[in-house]
């Protein structure tokens, strides 16, 4: 498995939901720098943030699915 998905799934829920923040704000600079139509210095940089955003969100509704199925059982 990927290294940065481990490192994911090993962080704790508040350790998760910082990391996303600031996904989330870097995100919007590079959003912020491609609107005033300057090059941004990495262009594939706001395609990755997506994508570990992503990642994120997936590993975060995977947990609360393992949580509701614990709790039926």
């Amino acid at each position: 498995m990927n290294k940065k998905l481990n490192e994911i799934r090993n962080a704790g829920k508040s350790e998760r939901i910082r990391k996303l923040t600031e996904l989330m704000n870097e995100l919007a600079g590079e959003r912020a720098v491609k609107s005033t139509n300057t090059r941004p210095e990495s262009p594939g940089k706001a395609r990755n943030l997506r994508r570990q955003i992503a990642r994120i969100h997936t590993i975060t509704r995977e947990n609360e699915m393992k949580q509701k199925s614990e709790v039926k059982n």
